[in-house]
Formats: structure tokens, C-alpha cells, sequence
């Protein structure tokens, strides 16, 4: 108990200068950030505050190649990320399909929470002066409050959906509008990705040279190879090296 006591202090002295550190990295990364950029942080603590915790606000910074990671995030609980997290799937086919071009913002796509609700995305295109795609604003609508809400009031009425008052014919989302999918790290976006591409039941050790290969070209598509470290995790949930995914992206 003595020895606990006299260790105490060394212990808060030390948490004190981890802290310090950290908050000197984190200053140095503010002052080394696009001032563009910089200038949207405290609007994604506006919006996250103005809009409700039903409201996650993530701001991307893309202009370090390949760490196009979260820099700053509101309520970002609904999906379980924080600064540091990487670009979702859905983001990273913005860039690779250049879907900035000639667009400054897509509204309203569909994803999915932490809590497994709906999410309503709009995304909105951050550039330069010189017309050059330099980070992202995200809104992302977490629907469960909304739909917990919507689904007493149907019960007030005896109803079971919404849809029940529609004529109109249920629309299905192409694979081009695939519902976006939140990831915390590259290995869950990976993860999540091959989860989408490799056929249900397919074991990736009976994969042929042409099934990865395909897998290769739709992980391209996604643009997941964007990413730092993709390759290496691919490689990975492949079960092959990365010097053979780089060999498949040679031949795309």
C-alpha cells in the first residue's frame, strides 16, 4: 500500500507527459494540414451539435496519398470511428471513378450504422483553387430514432410498413448504388469489401488465378488500392503475397 502511494505520483507525472506529447503531435498535424481543410473542422463540430447525435459529420483529408484518413468527426459513434479512420468504400469509388468531376456533392445514398439502421449519406467534394479534389464532408443520417418513431405511430393505426400507403413498385439499388459500409480500419474495410465480392460459400483457398483476379479488378473499381496498406491486407485475406497482388493489378 506504502509502495502504491509512492508510485502514484510518478504515474499521474508520466500520464501527464504522454498527454503533453500528444497534444503537441496533434497541434504539429493541425499546423502541417491544408489551411482549406483546416477551415471545415469547426464546421463539423457546428453541424455535429446543430444537427443532433443522430448526425455523424466526418471531414477527409485527401491531400497525403494513400492516408486519406478521418481528421475530424462528430457523434462519430454511429458508425464506431474516430480521427484516424480510413475512407469508406463508397468515398474511395468517388475518387477512383472521378465522380468529383463536374460534381460538388452526392446526396442521399444508403448505408449502414453501428446499430445495423439505416443511413441516409450526402457527401460533399472539397477543392482547391485549381479545381483539384482535396478532402470530403460527410453527412451521414442515422434513421433509427426516425424509423423507431415512424414504426409507433404505424402501430397506432395497425399498419406494419410505410410501403403500405405506396402504389408505387419497390425500386431495387444496382450494385453501382450498393449501400455504403462503415469501417473503423483498412482491415474491416477490406473485410467488408471481399465480403461483397467473393461468392457466398466460395472458400478463398479454392479460388482460381482468374476468380482472384476478378476479385482484384472489383477491389480496384472500389478504389480500396488507394488506401495505405491495402495491398498488404488484400494480400493477407487472400491467402497469397502482396508481390502477386501487385502482379494481378499489373495485368488489370
Amino acid at each position: 500500500m506504502v509502495l502504491l502511494e509512492e508510485l502514484l505520483p510518478l504515474l499521474i507525472l508520466f500520464l501527464d507527459i504522454i498527454i503533453f506529447y500528444y497534444k503537441i503531435e496533434i497541434a504539429n498535424e493541425a499546423l502541417a494540414m491544408n489551411p482549406i481543410i483546416k477551415s471545415y473542422i469547426n464546421i463539423v463540430y457546428f453541424l455535429g451539435n446543430a444537427l443532433g447525435s443522430d448526425y455523424e459529420i466526418a471531414l477527409h483529408d485527401l491531400t497525403n496519398e494513400g492516408d486519406y484518413s478521418i481528421v475530424a468527426i462528430a457523434n462519430g459513434f454511429n458508425s464506431n470511428r474516430k480521427i484516424g479512420s480510413p475512407l469508406t468504400k463508397k468515398a474511395l469509388s468517388f475518387i477512383e471513378n472521378k465522380t468529383y468531376v463536374g460534381n460538388d456533392y452526392v446526396l442521399n445514398y444508403t448505408g449502414t450504422a453501428a446499430n445495423k439502421s439505416r443511413t441516409i449519406s450526402s457527401t460533399m467534394f472539397i477543392k482547391d483553387e485549381e479545381k483539384k479534389l482535396i478532402g470530403m464532408l460527410c453527412i451521414n443520417y442515422n434513421t433509427f430514432h426516425c424509423k423507431e418513431t415512424v414504426d409507433k405511430i404505424l402501430s397506432l393505426v395497425n399498419l406494419t410498413s410505410l410501403d403500405m400507403l405506396s402504389s408505387k413498385e419497390e425500386v431495387t439499388q444496382t450494385d453501382a448504388d450498393s449501400p455504403e459500409v462503415f469501417s473503423s480500419n483498412v482491415y474491416d474495410l477490406v473485410y467488408a469489401t471481399l465480403e461483397q465480392t467473393i461468392p457466398q460459400g466460395t472458400s478463398v483457398s479454392r479460388l482460381t488465378q482468374n476468380e482472384k483476379m476478378d476479385i482484384i479488378k472489383a477491389l480496384k473499381a472500389h478504389g480500396i488500392f488507394n488506401i495505405k496498406g491495402a495491398v498488404r491486407e488484400v494480400a493477407n485475406q487472400l491467402s497469397c503475397s502482396e508481390p502477386s497482388i501487385y502482379r494481378y493489378l499489373k495485368n488489370i
